[in-house]
């Protein structure tokens, strides 16, 4: 089970609390004692001027929380966006910006106790980051994972590559374009990108094209196979986008589509 370090508990208090980073509303000593009680069932009576300082309060709850097996519950609500709009009154958007951001913050001060949280709205787990992470790829700047608690792909800039701005700034445009193209029938979905050491997440595809053409094809499969791939490409190409690294390699099949990979 994750444990947090007595560092990374007061951070998250207090940032939870609205003491640190703007990132949350700001919470009384009654509200801090109502959420806990509310959400995970104890049953405190807020004591007015004997109670300990509010950011204070709430780190040893999450530690209670966090000693229960309870901290991806934790997360998973103060991370969700329902809870930002119950705390900021704005709408969807909005809060899910602000949750997106906190998660980010949450993750900077996690990385010294090797933890990161991940997942997606209302489903936050917290791991340990080299034991969720398992290589799958490498190529000449980047190097490539499967997270096994979500099953989605990291990819992520090595870092000695990462140190030079141009190559950061390069592979966060292979995300924003991935991005702009992931109603495209074809191309896989990005998710979420990391600031803090240069990575993305992405749909995980379930083979690349040159495992899976090591299967006996009949020429029809062949020839849809490449009408898919044509296809995807023309459709790319109508928005202004050239695929400079198009190879078996970066073809995945799922589900008998083939989609690329940036």
């Amino acid at each position: 089970m994750p444990s947090l370090s007595e560092r990374s508990l007061e951070s998250i208090a207090k940032m939870f609390v609205g003491d640190e980073g703007e990132l949350f509303h700001y919470l009384s000593g009654p509200q801090i004692v109502s959420f806990f009680n509310d959400y995970f069932g104890f049953q405190d009576t807020y004591q007015g001027g004997n109670a300990p300082t509010r950011w204070r309060y709430a780190a040893g709850k999450i530690a209670s929380v966090a000693s229960s097996g309870r901290l991806d519950r934790f997360f998973s609500i103060v991370l969700g966006f329902k809870y930002m709009v119950s705390a900021f009154g704005c709408d969807e958007i909005e809060a899910r910006e602000r949750a997106d951001k906190a998660k980010r913050r949450f993750n900077q001060v996690l990385i010294s106790d090797d933890l990161e949280i991940v997942g997606t709205d209302g489903e936050m787990k917290l791991v340990v980051i080299d034991s969720d992470l398992i290589p799958i790829g490498k190529g000449g700047f980047a190097e490539v994972f499967k997270q096994k608690s979500t099953g989605k792909v990291l990819k992520k800039l090595m870092p000695e590559v990462a140190l030079d701005v141009g190559n950061r700034h390069r592979f966060k445009r292979e995300y924003e374009i991935m991005k702009d193209l992931a109603e495209l029938p074809g191309v896989l979905r990005v998710f979420d990108f990391d600031e803090s050491n240069c990575s993305y997440t992405m749909e995980a595809g379930e083979t690349t094209l040159l495992e899976f053409m090591n299967n006996p094809l009949s020429e029809q499969a062949k020839m849809s196979i490449i009408m898919q791939i044509v296809g995807t490409m023309a459709a790319i190409h109508s928005r202004g986008y050239i695929h400079r690294d198009l190879s078996p390699t970066n073809i995945f099949e799922a589900s008998v589509v083939c989609v690329t990979r940036g």
